[in-house]
């Protein structure tokens, strides 16, 4: 059954019931946490592997006696160490090329034209991500939203962040040449960074601005198989504190330790690690939410299906902003993105979906 915080709608807990004695049992905080409003949404069947999430709890949750979380606080790193390249080789190395699949030669390709994001240099004497944090530990989210769509779009952005990768894409005979970001949107410099999950206004108002867009779950999907650095979801217990800046800056420590211990760089596609901000078509029926899709297993299966339960200003830990150049090379020739995302024949090298009505978040 349900128990819903009215304080805090956002979250809701799951009660598990001993079928055959029917007795309530207790809260477990390291139980898999449900990422949905309400089950009666239409989406609720598909948002989470959960054996695999109990799985990722237990492979890396500190064990009894002492409270597990406490356990867990005193692991995580105090600093954003930078990342050196150890001696041992990276385990995760990208995807092979996928074969052509039409035997006619692809013309000559000239680079899509947005190869960094377009953002201004990092002004001298700005917040690390650790004193951006600190100063908005106070504010309500409203608050707090304003302060990282400020921040960003005045360029505290790391340098690493801003150079974009390119990924291939294939369909019906069609190729394509993508840029996307290496890396999650954070503030903060090279050496001292956090990773920062906003809503998806936000997200949207810096797309706008940077000339960008926000991925489908096809892209998603794309820039896990071709990344240089596949990563481990390590999902934190679930709460109202999944929205807090403790829990942005302890998650972020966490991905910034498994980084360090692959010999991972930043720069690198790097994916696996948080759940994306993505745009589709179930967005025209529920202009009001979000969409997101991802958090891969190693397997390749994301944890998180597509799910639209959350309203529009919901954010949390484990979600990301990873933006994409608004354009791309298709069979050669340069094309807009929205475009190619609205042409029903072109769609399917970027879109899992058919066409997007609308390529991005809806104005509410």
């Amino acid at each position: 059954m349900k128990i819903s915080n009215s304080s805090q709608p956002n979250y809701e807990y799951t009660t598990w019931l001993d079928a055959p004695t029917r007795q309530q049992q207790p809260l477990d905080p390291w139980s898999p946490f449900h990422d949905q409003a309400h089950f009666e949404d239409e989406e609720a069947g598909e948002l989470f592997d959960e054996p695999l999430l109990q799985q990722l709890f237990q492979s890396w949750a500190p064990p009894a006696p002492q409270p597990a979380y406490q356990r867990a606080v005193q692991n995580w790193p105090q600093h954003n160490q930078p990342i050196q390249r150890r001696s041992q080789p990276i385990q995760n190395r990208p995807a092979p090329a996928q074969p052509a699949q039409t035997a006619q030669t692809t013309p000559a390709r000239s680079a899509p034209s947005s190869t960094t994001l377009n953002l201004p240099p990092r002004p001298e004497g700005s917040l690390t991500g650790k004193e951006f944090l600190e100063s908005t530990r106070g504010l309500d989210r409203t608050q707090r939203e304003a302060r990282i769509l400020q921040e960003i779009q005045r360029g505290n952005v790391p340098d690493f962040a801003r150079q974009m990768r390119e990924i291939q894409v294939n369909s019906n005979g069609h190729s394509g040449t993508l840029r996307v970001m290496p890396d999650y949107l954070a503030i903060g410099s090279n050496d001292d960074f956090v990773r920062i999950p906003m809503d998806a206004k936000t997200a949207q108002k810096i797309a706008d601005q940077t000339g960008t867009s926000l991925p489908t779950t096809k892209i998603v999907d794309e820039v896990y198989k071709q990344a240089d650095t596949k990563l481990t979801p390590q999902p934190l217990p679930a709460g109202a504190q999944m929205m807090s800046n403790d829990y942005y800056q302890r998650h972020n420590n966490l991905v910034e330790d498994q980084m360090s211990q692959r010999g991972a760089q930043h720069g690198q596609l790097t994916a696996g690690h948080q759940k994306d901000l993505v745009i589709s078509n179930r967005l025209t029926q529920h202009p009001d939410r979000v969409a997101i899709y991802g958090w891969h297993q190693p397997n390749g299966k994301p944890i998180q299906g597509l799910s639209t339960v959350h309203e529009s200003t919901y954010a949390d830990y484990s979600h990301g902003v990873r933006l994409v150049g608004g354009t791309m090379l298709v069979d050669g020739q340069e094309r807009p993105v929205s475009e190619v995302l609205q042409d029903p024949a072109l769609a399917g090298l970027i879109s899992s979906e058919g066409a997007i009505r609308d390529p991005r978040v809806p104005r509410t």
